[in-house]
């Protein structure tokens, strides 16, 4: 992930990247944070091509914007209480969560790592932030749909990212539960199948 003062470029060419699988476009352009490759795609930005996919820039509101250029809780916890991880090879977004809890059963810390799209990110910072000092059975109740709504919405196409992240804080409280040889109901966990959303794109 970007975190460079040109992270506009770099968030439109992950987007244009992930959403038209182009790995040569990838590959040409895996060092958009030099400044005479920034500058080489501003100049491109103003062929009729480029405008067309810098409008879809409009698709993302303001908070996914926040929650990308500058996303909360990234990182890991060495000694974590529940990690969970989980992705699809389909849509190539891979996340990471990882929880500190307390005896109390309350989520003192969370981090994430998030391979994927700025969606993808974002959705992991938010959700992060929604359980960040709950209790775990609050943490379980987390939906994707109040992901998206924190987030001001998501495009239809990326609404599988906000599923993911819903999945992975599940898979990390059963990884907790596990470890702690706490009885659970495996109906409230993600059973592991690629997600409706990814299979689609």
């Amino acid at each position: 992930m970007c975190a460079c003062l040109h992270a506009d470029t770099c968030f439109y060419v992950s987007v244009t990247v992930h959403e038209h699988k182009s790995y040569a476009y990838a590959e040409r352009y895996a060092n958009v944070c030099h400044i005479a490759e920034v500058q080489s795609m501003k100049a491109m930005w103003t062929t009729k091509k480029y405008k067309r996919r810098k409008n879809n820039m409009a698709l993302y509101s303001e908070k996914v914007m926040d929650h990308f250029r500058n996303p909360r809780n990234v990182g890991s916890i060495e000694d974590a209480d529940g990690i969970g991880e989980v992705g699809n090879p389909v849509c190539g977004d891979i996340m990471k969560i990882y929880l500190k809890i307390n005896k109390e059963q309350v989520i003192d810390d969370v981090k994430f790592e998030t391979f994927g799209c700025g969606s993808a990110i974002a959705s992991s910072s938010m959700a992060t932030e929604l359980i960040k000092g709950q209790p775990v059975s609050e943490a379980l109740k987390l939906t994707n749909k109040a992901v998206t709504e924190a987030l001001d919405g998501l495009p239809a196409h990326k609404l599988h990212c906000s599923v993911l992240a819903e999945e992975a804080i599940k898979t990390a409280v059963k990884d907790y539960y596990d470890k702690n040889k706490i009885p659970y109901d495996p109906a409230d966990f993600p059973a592991g199948e690629d997600c409706e959303h990814c299979a689609m794109h």
